[in-house]
């Protein structure tokens, strides 16, 4: 899968965030698996800001589409490259996983690629898919892009001021 050993595993909630996800993970491989872009496919019907999102990650895919093979992986130009994933068959699924729920489909896939011997890191914005990867060990993470605000950044809407008690107490 490329030169690193290091797979980032893209959930569809990422791209309904944030279509151009894919740019914001620098010299990796990004696993995108074919659940992902099954339900990509259904939420483009949508009339909102989800359905856009899911047209535009899938017009961004078919453009790396022309530049190469998704199934061998297509290189972008922050060195990363883009691929295509698909479950193992010959991996045994956990118990812990029901295989015909969509989340754990794609989690399947990322458990795969860790059986198989890669650094993996499942990206989601869904918590309790984070917390299933959790339990089957896969490292994971909220994606977080770079407009994204801190809470200690958030304006307060107050300013302290300091004020001696006497005045307070005498209402000047």
């Amino acid at each position: 899968m490329g030169s690193s050993n290091k797979i980032y595993v893209i959930d569809t909630n990422v791209f309904l965030y944030d279509p151009q996800a894919l740019f914001s993970f620098d010299n990796v491989t990004i696993a995108i698996p074919i659940r992902v872009i099954e339900e990509l496919d259904h939420f483009k019907e949508e009339k909102n800001n989800r359905g856009r999102n899911a047209r535009e990650i899938i017009r961004i895919l078919d453009h790396l589409r022309q530049k190469g093979s998704l199934a061998e992986g297509v290189k972008i130009d922050n060195g990363s490259i883009v691929k295509a994933v698909f479950p193992s068959d010959d991996q045994k699924c956990p118990a812990v996983i029901e295989k015909d729920v969509g989340d754990n489909r794609i989690l399947f896939t990322t458990y795969c690629l860790k059986q198989d011997g890669y650094t993996v890191r499942f990206i989601s914005k869904d918590l309790n898919a984070r917390v299933k990867a959790d339990i089957l060990g896969i490292v994971a993470r909220d994606y977080l892009n770079k407009d994204f605000v801190s809470e200690d950044q958030f304006y307060k809407g107050w300013h302290e001021i300091e004020v001696p008690s006497v005045k307070l107490k005498s209402g000047t």
